[in-house]
């Protein structure tokens, strides 16, 4: 009966160590759903003129700075060259036309730096979760970079939520792998609500365990490890009680 008390103290830690975690991933949903009006608006524009997101962070931050000071907040990439005045790797495509395209944006919406919070942020993201450093996220990258927002899906339900999404913004689907560029990334992150509610239920039951946050995760093994512990130490106890 020790063990057994030891086993359900562990038990609780553990799930109360998840819940705070989880505590604190739906903290950072809340904290990008604060940029969701401004946001919207960029990514629109950001659409509209076929700008890439971080070609307006990259203008908002030089417009008044000094030439030699012209250094981006932006962090580089693993393993990507440096541009001149800035650490946006050039593979990002921030051509003259780009650049030119962002500080439009950045004017007609008259975007402060608090503005811009929601570009940072999510720039940061995407660099942690972009593994393989191909520039582009895959599905299985979407999926991780989702839990950080404490929202849980299966495989199969993130790349049919990721292929709804790039329908829904005239993206058309790829003939190989699916995968999301940092704007559009950025963009479905704002909406992964609306579309993870409508995500297809999944049956099977190893795979509904992976949609589980941690925490039910925890409490779905112990439901089903606690009492076969019990059924162990019985049968432990029988088999030993001849010998006393």
């Amino acid at each position: 009966m020790m063990l057994l008390t030891v086993v359900a103290a562990c038990e609780y830690g553990f799930l109360q160590f998840f819940l705070l975690q989880e505590k604190r991933l739906a903290d950072n949903m809340k904290t990008l759903s604060s940029y969701k009006g401004i946001g919207a608006k960029v990514l629109q524009h950001c659409k509209e003129k076929k700008v890439n997101l971080l070609a307006v962070l990259y203008e908002a931050e030089n417009a008044h700075c000094p030439k030699s000071r012209r250094v981006s907040m932006i962090g580089p990439k693993k393993g990507s060259a440096q541009v001149a005045d800035s650490s946006i790797p050039p593979k990002f495509g921030l051509t003259a036309e780009m650049r030119k395209g962002g500080e439009a944006i950045r004017r007609s919406l008259d975007l402060k730096e608090i503005d811009l919070g929601f570009i940072r942020y999510t720039w940061q993201i995407f660099v942690d979760f972009d593994k393989d450093g191909s520039d582009d996220a895959s599905i299985l990258e979407v999926r991780r970079a989702l839990k950080f927002f404490n929202v849980y899906l299966s495989h199969r339900q993130t790349q049919e939520i990721v292929e709804q999404f790039l329908l829904d913004e005239g993206e058309g689907l790829p003939e190989g792998e699916v995968t999301l560029t940092y704007t559009l990334f950025t963009a479905l992150l704002f909406k992964i609500e609306d579309y993870s509610l409508g995500a297809t239920f999944e049956k099977s039951y190893v795979h509904l365990f992976y949609t589980l946050p941690r925490s039910k995760q925890c409490d779905v093994v112990s439901q089903i490890a606690f009492p076969v512990l019990v059924l162990a130490c019985l049968l432990f106890f029988y088999v030993l009680l001849p010998f006393y």
